[in-house]
């Protein structure tokens, strides 16, 4: 459920960053509250993350995405699923309170692909 949140609210605020180009007087406090509530849910996530691992350690599931020897590849794109969204949610909700739409969409492409 948090992932699907979070995927939403990415989608969301990217099409709304889209419609700034097309109307000019949409107030840019929307943009920035969709940042903020993308910044929001990346923690949301993160924290829900960490607390399963903490509550589960010795899960199957867990030994599986940080094994080298199974899937190197969740390896390295764990910490990269999980760190990327915490930073870019800085950048997305600067760019949004600089009134920067298309900087913000932009970075919120990158979002989408590291989610």
């Amino acid at each position: 459920m948090a992932g699907g949140l979070f995927f939403g609210s990415v989608v969301l605020i990217m099409n709304l960053g889209h419609w700034y180009l097309v109307s000019r007087s949409l107030p840019f406090k929307l943009l920035a509250r969709g940042a903020a509530l993308f910044a929001g849910l990346a923690v949301f996530r993160t924290l829900y993350l960490a607390l399963s691992v903490a509550t589960h350690p010795a899960s199957e599931g867990l030994h599986t995405l940080l094994s080298l020897e199974k899937d190197a590849l969740f390896f390295f794109s764990g910490p990269v699923g999980i760190v990327g969204p915490l930073a870019l949610s800085y950048f997305i909700w600067r760019t949004a309170e600089m009134k920067s739409n298309q900087a913000a969409t932009g970075l919120l492409y990158v979002a989408l692909v590291l989610f």
